[in-house]
């Protein structure tokens, strides 16, 4: 199995009362984007105001075809407290506290794994981890194509 070909991580969290200065006071990081609910931001890529319709607080990683997954949550991880007490209470008056990975595929049939030790320090911070897989557009019709030639040649 080939290696995640690249991958993005961020950390989020969303509320309608998340209070983003509290958070950022609390996990002792700045984020990469928050507001509260109600409050206009703007949205890197296009630059369009938007108004939050929840609060939410988010750290990205970023994308590096260098650093494997589970060293980027890791990488995440480290510019945040490690006071798990502190951890408890932010995600409890969280509504929702998720440690995304977005996963870009070259092929189709590429992996990863997460040691215990990660699993463990997510888990301790009491936060969901979630998967999106972005597979190559043209990696269905490979598939398709080496099924149809097996298929003619029997």
């Amino acid at each position: 199995m080939a290696a995640i070909s690249r991958s993005t991580v961020s950390l989020s969290f969303w509320g309608i009362h998340l209070d983003p200065e509290y958070l950022t006071n609390s996990l002792g990081c700045i984020p990469s984007l928050a507001a509260k609910t109600g409050e206009t931001f703007s949205f890197k890529p296009d630059g369009k105001k938007r108004i939050a319709k929840k609060g939410f607080w988010r750290l990205e990683y970023g994308e590096s075809d260098a650093v494997d997954l589970e060293e980027k949550i890791e990488l995440l991880l480290t510019k945040l407290t490690d006071n798990l007490d502190v951890w408890q209470g932010t995600t409890k008056n969280a509504e929702t506290a998720d440690l995304f990975c977005g996963l870009f595929l070259d092929t189709w049939n590429e992996g990863f794994q997460l040691s215990p030790n990660l699993l463990r320090k997510i888990a301790e911070r009491n936060l969901t981890i979630s998967f999106d897989l972005y597979s190559p557009t043209d990696s269905w019709d490979q598939i398709q194509d080496k099924l149809s030639d097996n298929e003619a040649s029997k």
